[in-house]
């Protein structure tokens, strides 16, 4: 084709964006698909995909899932999305996963597209962690440590979670633990499971633990993938206002967080110890603590057995701060301040019982 042919064919493709719309045949995802379509995916996996708000954890899902198996995979959109796929390969760095992932719009491609590929023989990340046990460790942190020691009001046991809000209608169902093997997995198994609570009944699973035992040793690994893959697709998606999150980790420390010059709240992250300190002065101002204490107490909120991301039903959040917001004296925050004054508490009890006890064996 001459220069002057491609020129032609650029300056018709515009018109047709501009003052015709796409193609007829890509407008509906259900039509089959156009010889362009086929040509461009060639030797890759291919789905055209019925595209809306409540499908776009679904997408995502299939994306990370691809790179979870190592395999080339295209999904098409139809044209009224046509600004997700760009926007989703721009702003989240799948580098961290040694993840290609690209995006492309209607009229550059017959249509949205979504690319993604993975070289399972050169990813760096592909490792078998030791699992074993980390599934029922996690468990028991939510029955011993949310439950018994009540640092979650809305948390009894691994069976009941989001408790005491029926009056908002929202009835009690099971935690969900799941385990990864890695980075890539974790990211899979994350929007696999934010895509099942969209469409699971909250008497299933009322809220979703996924751990990654492989990143027990890299608290600031870990905070990136949930920083800049996690809450980033989440939030290109829009999908913030179906769920929630939350980032836990066994060295979970607010100082690889927030500094003097990042002391805003990041999402996902524990609230920085200089607001919790204000929380603290307000609901226990005869506690006289400082902010190196209560900055290790509300570090400790967050330990788990391994490094975990807690998927939470946008729905139970909102019922739950309606019934707060109701009460008869409403006390908002307290629940950061009454936890760490109550790990406070127990280690103070915990340090007695040893001094007691070796008392007695002097």
């Amino acid at each position: 084709m001459t220069f002057g042919a491609k020129l032609v064919l650029f300056f018709l493709c515009i018109t047709e964006a501009l003052f015709i719309g796409p193609p007829p045949h890509i407008r509906s995802a259900n039509d089959n698909l156009c010889k362009d379509c086929k040509k461009a995916t060639r030797n890759k996996a291919l789905t055209l995909i019925d595209f809306n708000a409540r499908t776009a954890l679904q997408v995502t899902s299939r994306v990370f899932a691809a790179a979870r198996l190592g395999i080339d995979v295209d999904l098409w959109l139809p044209c009224d999305v046509n600004a997700f796929s760009s926007q989703l390969a721009s702003r989240v760095d799948t580098s961290l996963l040694n993840v290609s992932l690209e995006g492309a719009s209607w009229p550059y491609v017959p249509a949205p597209r979504v690319a993604i590929s993975s070289d399972q023989n050169k990813h760096q990340l592909q490792m078998n962690a030791e699992i074993d046990g980390a599934q029922e460790a996690t468990y028991a942190w939510v029955d011993d440590v949310l439950g018994a020691k009540q640092l979650c009001p809305y948390t009894e046991s691994r069976m009941r979670a989001a408790i005491g809000l029926l009056s908002e209608g929202v009835k009690p169902g099971p935690v969900r633990v799941r385990v990864a093997t890695n980075a890539t997995d974790l990211v899979a198994i994350v929007f696999e499971e934010a895509a099942n609570l969209e469409t699971q009944p909250e008497t299933q699973v009322a809220t979703v633990l996924v751990c990654a035992p492989s990143l027990d040793e890299s608290p600031l690994f870990f905070y990136a993938i949930c920083d800049n893959i996690i809450e980033t697709t989440i939030s290109v998606l829009g999908a913030t206002s179906i769920v929630g999150r939350a980032w836990f980790h066994p060295n979970y420390t607010t100082s690889h967080v927030y500094n003097n010059k990042n002391s805003f709240l990041r999402p996902g992250h524990a609230l920085p110890p200089a607001q919790i300190a204000q929380y603290m002065q307000r609901y226990y101002p005869d506690a006289n603590l400082d902010i190196e204490t209560i900055s290790s107490a509300n570090d400790k909120v967050r330990h788990t057995p391994h490094a975990t991301v807690n998927l939470l039903r946008r729905s139970q959040l909102l019922a739950a701060q309606r019934l707060e917001a109701r009460a008869p004296k409403a006390k908002p925050n307290l629940i950061y301040a009454r936890n760490v004054f109550r790990l406070l508490e127990q280690q103070d009890e915990r340090e007695t019982t040893t001094e007691e006890d070796a008392n007695i064996n002097e």
